[in-house]
C-alpha cells in the first residue's frame, strides 16, 4: 500500500481522528480480492463454491457489496501503515467511517481511534517518602485470647444433644430457645461447655506443641495481619496521592476492560456464594449495564492507577522476576489447562509489577 496523505486531529479523552482517501487504483486492486471471497462464501445455483465467474458473482452479489468489502481489505492494509508512518500509539479497536465508497472513485474514509496518553509523572518519590511508615504494632493477649475463644467455641459441645428428639409442639419449640421445660415451667438455657485449654486441646488443633506455642503462632499470625493492613493502607494513601497529582485522560479501551474485569470478579463472588448471577441481578434491581455504569468511575480510577504504574515501571526499569514469572504462570496453567497463555502471563505480570513498584516507592 502506498503513501496515504491524512489529517490527523487530536481530540479530548486521549483520542485522535485521521481523515483522508486511498487513491483510486490502489483501492481498485482490492478488487479482485473481494470477489474471491464473496465466491467462496456465495451459493449460487449451477456453481460450486470456488468456481463462480467474477461477472456472475457482480451480478448476485451488487456492485455496493462488492464497494464495501474492497474497503474492509484496503483499510485493513491502510490502517496500520498510517500508524506506523504517523507515529500513532494507538489502543483497541478504531471507529471507521466511509466518507465516500463508489465506483472509479477514491475512497475517504474517517478513523476515530483511542491513544496512548502522553503521561506527565508526579514526583512519586517524594509522594512516598511525605507518608510516615506505620509503627509495627504487636498483637495484644487480649487479642490473642478472643481467637483461642472463638476456637473453643467451634469446638463446643452440648451434654443434652443426644437426647431423643422430642415431637415438635409449642412446648419444645419454646424449651429449645431454653424459655420452658416439657412440663412448661421455665428454665434456664444450658451454655455450651467449652473444651479446656489444655496441651491436648493445642494439639489437637494442628501443628502446636503446647498452649503457648498455639498462643504465639497465633500472636504472630494477628501481628503479620496488621502489619499488612499498615502496609495496605500506606500503598492507598500513596497511590490516592500519586492519582490526585496526575492530571490525563484514561483512553476508554482500558476504561472498558477494567469494568470487564470487575464485573467478573463480581459473577466469581456471587457464585462462590450459591446464588444465580440472574437471581442477583434480580435483588439489585440492576441490569448488567446498570451495573457496568455504576462501576465506571471507580473502574477509570484503578485504569488511571495502572498506566501509571507502567510509566513508572518503564522510568525505574523496573521488572518482574523472570524466575516467579514463570513459577506463577506455569502454577495457574496447571489449575486452569483451558485458560488463555498469553492472558495469564499479562494478568502475572501486572500483579508482580504492582507490588515490585509498591515496595519500590516503600523503600
Amino acid at each position: 500500500m502506498p503513501d496515504i496523505e491524512v489529517q490527523i486531529k487530536t481530540l479530548d479523552g486521549s483520542q485522535v481522528e485521521i481523515t483522508g482517501e486511498i487513491p483510486v487504483a490502489d483501492f481498485e486492486t482490492e478488487r479482485a480480492s473481494a470477489l474471491k471471497t464473496f465466491g467462496e462464501r456465495a451459493d449460487i445455483p449451477g456453481f460450486r463454491k470456488g468456481h463462480v465467474p467474477d461477472d456472475i458473482i457482480s451480478k448476485h452479489i451488487g456492485e455496493s457489496a462488492i464497494l464495501h468489502e474492497m474497503a474492509e481489505y484496503a483499510l485493513k492494509k491502510a490502517y496500520p501503515d498510517i500508524l506506523i508512518k504517523n507515529k500513532i500509539d494507538a489502543l483497541g479497536e478504531p471507529k471507521i467511517t466511509l466518507t465516500k465508497l463508489a465506483t472509479g472513485n477514491p475512497l475517504g474514509f474517517k478513523i476515530l481511534t483511542s491513544v496512548m496518553p502522553k503521561i506527565v509523572l508526579p514526583d512519586y518519590k517524594k509522594i512516598a517518602a511525605g507518608i510516615p511508615k506505620p509503627e509495627k504494632e504487636e498483637a495484644t493477649d487480649e487479642e490473642v485470647k478472643n481467637v483461642i475463644d472463638e476456637v473453643r467455641k467451634a469446638r463446643a459441645t452440648d451434654k443434652a444433644s443426644g437426647k431423643k428428639q422430642e415431637q415438635e409442639t409449642d412446648a419444645t419449640r419454646a424449651n429449645k430457645s431454653g424459655i420452658l421445660d416439657a412440663e412448661g415451667k421455665p428454665i434456664q438455657k444450658k451454655e455450651p461447655e467449652l473444651p479446656e485449654l489444655t496441651d491436648e486441646f493445642a494439639q489437637s488443633l494442628g501443628d502446636f506443641k503446647s498452649v503457648s506455642d498455639l498462643e504465639a503462632k497465633i500472636k504472630e499470625n494477628l501481628t503479620h495481619e496488621k502489619e499488612y493492613r499498615a502496609r495496605d493502607k500506606r500503598r492507598a494513601e500513596i497511590a490516592e496521592k500519586i492519582l490526585a497529582e496526575s492530571d490525563f485522560a484514561v483512553p476508554d479501551p482500558f476504561v472498558k476492560s477494567e469494568t470487564v474485569k470487575m464485573l467478573g470478579r463480581l459473577k466469581d463472588d456471587v457464585a462462590r456464594a450459591g446464588v444465580e448471577w440472574s437471581a442477583y441481578l434480580t435483588q439489585a434491581n440492576k441490569t448488567e449495564d446498570a451495573l457496568a455504569k455504576d462501576m465506571r468511575p471507580e473502574a477509570e480510577k484503578r485504569a488511571k492507577l495502572q498506566l501509571l504504574i507502567h510509566e513508572i515501571a518503564a522510568k525505574e526499569h523496573i521488572t518482574p522476576d523472570k524466575e516467579i514469572l514463570e513459577h506463577e504462570i506455569k502454577h495457574i496453567m496447571e489449575m486452569h489447562p483451558d485458560a488463555d497463555i498469553s492472558a495469564v502471563n499479562a494478568y502475572v505480570a501486572s500483579i508482580l509489577t504492582n507490588e515490585a513498584i509498591f515496595k519500590f516507592l516503600e523503600t
